[in-house]
């Protein structure tokens, strides 16, 4: 039984198998500086706790700067009364990483998703908006990791 675990647990390793949320970084990024338009951000926290997770030590090294980041709203669809029945939401986070004596290399990740509207359950409707988006943000936040892991 022992054997069949570590063969499994070898073999699993040996094909890139990686539990979610867990990033092999490059030494050149073990220790990183979180840097951001604005510390308090909820952005910059899920960035920050997402690079602890992934065994990223915050305080030195190459700079992790987080320019900004904004939500877009474009219509899908309309009821027939001419109001918006359907938006796509889509969150932009734009970053850079900083090396010594190198230029910024600039990144973009965009998040996407679709959100239906119903006038008559607003504040319902605005609660699952605000997830959606806590949502988008750790998504893009984990993605920067993986770009990061990725050197």
């Amino acid at each position: 039984m022992r054997w069949l675990l570590l063969s499994l647990t070898l073999l699993a390793s040996g094909c890139g198998f990686h539990l979610k949320g867990s990033y092999e970084m490059p030494q050149a990024y073990k220790q990183v500086n979180l840097t951001s338009f604005d510390h308090y951000a909820r952005i910059t926290k899920l960035v920050s706790q997402s690079l602890t997770v992934s065994g990223v030590a915050l305080g030195q090294g190459p700079e992790v700067h987080i320019v900004s980041d904004r939500l877009d709203r474009q219509t899908l669809s309309l009821f027939s009364t001419g109001q918006v029945a359907e938006y796509e939401l889509v969150y932009t986070l734009n970053w850079q990483l900083i090396l010594p004596e190198q230029e910024p290399e600039q990144h973009v990740i965009e998040v996407r998703r679709d959100y239906q509207d119903d006038p008559a359950r607003t504040l319902a409707k605005d609660r699952e908006r605000d997830l959606l988006l806590e949502e988008m943000r750790k998504e893009a936040a984990d993605r920067l990791v993986r770009q990061l892991a990725q050197g």
